[in-house]
């Protein structure tokens, strides 16, 4: 029965490392963007944090990431009961924030499978902060991959992942 429990939790953490992998190289999306439109990226200075709330799993992952627009970040893992206080470089900090697609983009999106009816589905609940009323993203990792806030939450992943792993 431990086997098991610990088999699946594996599977777990493997799945959320599946999907932070694949963001290695989007940080420099948001200037390939430029190149090939010959438009700026997307970048509005009313936005004031970004928070990335993951949740679920068969392991019962509950991380959080806040990114404040001044590069202030804030790593959480509830379950392990850690926190920890960084400042990046404001180039990082721009280049996260330009992969927020604008309000045109559709911020009502909701899990793929609503209910909970996914047991060991990874939940994103992404909070926009900007002057006004914050947007709220809700995906999982199903609905992750079509998702016009995938990028910006594959980046918000990796910088969680790389603080605490410590590399």
């Amino acid at each position: 029965m431990l086997k098991m429990i610990l088999r699946l939790a594996r599977l777990s953490l493997s799945m959320l490392l599946l999907v932070s992998a694949g963001c290695q190289s989007t940080v420099g999306a948001a200037d390939n963007q430029a190149k090939e439109t010959g438009e700026p990226p997307h970048f509005d200075s009313r936005l004031e944090y970004v928070r990335l709330e993951i949740s679920g799993g068969l392991a019962g992952i509950q991380r959080s990431v806040t990114l404040q627009q001044d590069g202030k970040l804030t790593v959480k893992d509830d379950k392990q009961q850690r926190e920890l206080d960084l400042q990046i470089k404001q180039q990082k900090t721009k280049d996260i924030y330009r992969l927020i697609p604008g309000k045109t983009e559709s911020s009502a999106e909701k899990p793929s499978l609503p209910g909970g009816r996914c047991a060991d589905c990874i939940v994103y609940q992404l909070t926009i902060g900007e002057t006004g009323k914050p947007r709220v993203i809700r995906l999982d990792s199903v609905s992750l991959n079509k998702s016009p806030y995938r990028k910006v939450i594959e980046q918000l992943v990796q910088l969680m992942n790389k603080e605490f792993s410590g590399k």
